[in-house]
């Protein structure tokens, strides 16, 4: 297998394992009463349980969507990773957490809870602990899918000539 290939299988790989893992997680335990109940704050823009029709149609998108997520990062990623690979571990976690939490997610464009413009332009009834939470789950992931990247990539020394011209 290419090494372009191989690189981004085990970014697809790792995303969809922390991604999945992080939702039932956060679901479960701090989520779950913004997306049910009475006063579900999410239902009122996301597809929630309350409707299953809607939620097993979600259900069946989500896999091929997150992998194709999955594929879309990992060649980002993958234009990094020679870079990456003569970094110290903790320099190769920050630049993943730096990319996917930071850039793709906090500072992103998008407007959506726990991120930037969304703290700005959503409703008030969304802050802060719709934003908190959406927050830390996102910040949960960043953290486990940037710890297992930095660590499952194989480094590559630095030589004489490349540190002589530092």
């Amino acid at each position: 297998m290419r090494p372009s290939a191989r690189f981004i299988v085990k970014f697809i790989i790792v995303h969809l394992v922390t991604y999945i893992l992080t939702g039932v997680i956060a679901f479960s335990t701090f989520m779950k009463e913004l997306y049910t109940g009475p006063d579900a704050l999410f239902a009122t823009f996301l597809v929630t349980p309350a409707d299953p029709e809607l939620w097993s149609a979600m259900l069946t998108r989500m896999l091929p969507i997150q992998l194709i997520r999955g594929l879309l990062l990992g060649m980002v990623f993958y234009s990094l990773s020679k870079h990456l690979k003569r970094m110290s571990l903790r320099r190769r976690f920050i630049m993943f957490m730096g990319f996917y939490f930071l850039v793709g997610f906090l500072a992103g464009p998008a407007i959506g809870p726990g991120t930037l413009e969304g703290m700005v332009y959503m409703l008030p009834q969304y802050s802060p602990d719709g934003h908190f939470r959406v927050f830390f789950e996102i910040a949960l992931q960043s953290v486990l899918l940037s710890a297992w990247m930095a660590k499952w990539m194989r480094t590559t020394p630095v030589t004489t000539e490349e540190s002589n011209s530092k």
